[in-house]
């Protein structure tokens, strides 16, 4: 029996590299919303904006996906005043 007959051919491995691929980004991204959230903790009141725009830059910055470029549109846009 031969490796592609018994089911652990090329198209198996690179099922398998994608899948371990995906679980090292999917950790990446936890680790990050980990770090992200314990910089809230404690946070004075007038530092939450500062605060909020860096996360949204830090997780453009970490991502891969292509949709990551629309951060250019969070660093402008300071809609939301809280009171």
């Amino acid at each position: 029996m031969t490796a592609a007959s018994s089911g652990g051919g090329p198209a198996d491995m690179t099922a398998r590299n994608d899948a371990e691929a995906e679980v090292a980004e999917l950790r990446r991204f936890e680790s990050l919303v980990i770090d992200l959230a314990a910089g809230f903790v404690n946070l004075e009141n007038d530092r939450v904006d500062d605060a909020i725009e860096d996360c949204l830059r830090r997780i453009v910055e970490a991502s891969s996906r292509p949709w990551a470029s629309t951060g250019a549109r969070w660093r402008n846009a300071r809609a939301v005043t809280w009171s």
